[in-house]
């Protein structure tokens, strides 16, 4: 009983000592749970049902989520690789601006009313203005 008290929780009633410091583990809980996966595989034609709702959740976040993000995620990049000189933009960072000069990452903006051109980033365009955007916000 000694020794009992030395081993660790999870050990105590686990099984007995050889006496090398290997212990003995019962089969009882092992058999158990191939029981179980024994009964559980016999209803067989009602298996699959267990694994339904599992498909039909993926399929909603396919079809709410992840499916309209990768339509906006395709239009953003086609709108980028569309950036030509004279384009007005708004950035991330709500900078408005007539795109002067392009470069492959990088693309220089006169941002009105000091005429500044800041060099930004490609991927911080967030929307190119048409004629009829900016006529309105004027």
């Amino acid at each position: 009983m000694q020794r009992d008290a030395l081993r660790p929780l999870w050990m105590q009633n686990a099984g007995a000592d050889r006496g090398d410091g290997c212990y003995k583990f019962e089969t009882q809980s092992f058999m158990n749970m191939q029981y179980f996966l024994a009964a559980q595989a016999g209803g067989g034609s009602l298996g699959w049902l267990s694994v339904a709702p599992l498909i039909f959740i993926f399929a909603i976040f396919y079809f709410l989520l992840i499916m309209p993000q990768q339509r906006r995620q395709k239009k953003w990049q086609h709108m980028l690789s569309e950036l030509k000189t004279g384009d007005k933009v708004v950035t991330q960072g709500g900078l408005r601006g007539t795109i002067v000069a392009l470069r492959e990452d990088y693309l220089h903006l006169r941002v009105p009313p000091d005429n500044l051109r800041l060099e930004i980033s490609r991927s911080s365009v967030v929307s190119v203005i048409t004629g009829e955007e900016a006529a309105s916000t004027k």
